[in-house]
This record gives C-alpha cells, structure tokens and sequence, in this order.
C-alpha cells in the first residue's frame, strides 16, 4: 500500500504476538492472585472492567446495530455466557489447581475442541484443514509432551477437567465459520 499511512493495529505479527501476550498474562495473573480473590470474582470484575472500558469505543456500533442486537439478543447472552464467562470462569478454577504454563498449554487446545464441537453437534465441516491441522498437530505435540504420562494412567486432576470444561465452553467461535 505505497503512499498510506500504515497503522500498528494493521500488523498481523503485532496483532498476534499481543494476543498471545495478553491470554499468557491472562493466565499468569490469575495464578499469581488466586488466594486473593476467589475465580467466580476474578471472571465477573475482569469482564465487567473489561466492558466499561469497551463501552465508550463500542457505543457507535451498539446504536447503528441495535436492531440486529434486539433480534438476536437470546443467542447472543447465551454464547457470551457460555463461551466467554464460562471459559474464564473455569480457566481461573483451574489455576487454583495448576501452574499457568499448564494452563496456557491447555489452552492451546481449544481449536481442536471448536472444531470437534462444530462438527459433532453442529455438522460444521472445514473448507482448509491445512492450518488446523498444523493447529492441531502442535497441539498433540504440545500436550503430549506435558500430559502423556497422566493420559495414559487417566489421572487427571481437578484441574485439567476445569481446564477442558473451559476449552469447551468455548465452542461459540464455531460460529464464526
């Protein structure tokens, strides 16, 4: 794009590098104050902060989209609860239980569990596997290496069955497909 002006929110490496910064953060946090504030706490003030801060850039949007929002307010509240309240609120039990870098392994798994959910209960079928499947495949070996010895003897603790129940509970950006 010779002669425009190109602005740092329009670099993907930026973009991604500072996503994975922020869920690492995310995750490193709530480790570090889970004896001070218990997870149903952290999930409800971490969204509820994140909202009045989102509000003020959203409110355009809200207005000229109000009709669409109305129509669709049932899925809309059931998906954010079930896929954002939800995933951070079980993430956060899981910290209580877990180191994060357990966490933020597990949390790798969450575009495996998207499309095993999208296709069971939704009959979703992927256009590209190529990059699931790298997706995927970084995943096994991600897990393998941290969870191998504890699948096979099917010791799962308390918090890798939070942690999944998370992973799951994510399952809204299936729609997005």
């Amino acid at each position: 794009m010779p002669g425009q002006k190109r602005h740092f929110y329009s670099n993907p490496y930026l973009l991604l590098t500072l996503t994975a910064l922020f869920w690492s953060g995310n995750m490193v946090l709530g480790r570090g104050i889970r004896a001070d504030v218990p997870p149903m706490a952290l999930a409800f003030w971490r969204w509820a902060i994140a909202f009045a801060l989102v509000l003020p850039l959203a409110m355009p949007h809200f207005r000229s989209q109000w009709p669409l929002l109305k129509q669709g307010w049932k899925p809309l509240l059931f998906l954010g609860l079930l896929g954002v309240g939800g995933y951070n609120t079980f993430a956060y039990i899981a910290l209580q239980y877990t180191s994060a870098t357990n966490a933020v392994l597990l949390n790798s798994f969450i575009p495996v569990a998207t499309i095993a959910i999208s296709w069971a209960f939704l009959g979703k079928h992927l256009r590209r596997l190529d990059d699931q499947a790298k997706s995927f495949l970084l995943v096994l070996d991600l897990n393998r290496i941290q969870y191998l010895r504890q699948i096979i003897r099917w010791k799962l603790n308390v918090h890798h069955r939070a942690d999944y129940l998370g992973y799951f509970s994510d399952c809204h950006d299936a729609s997005d497909w």
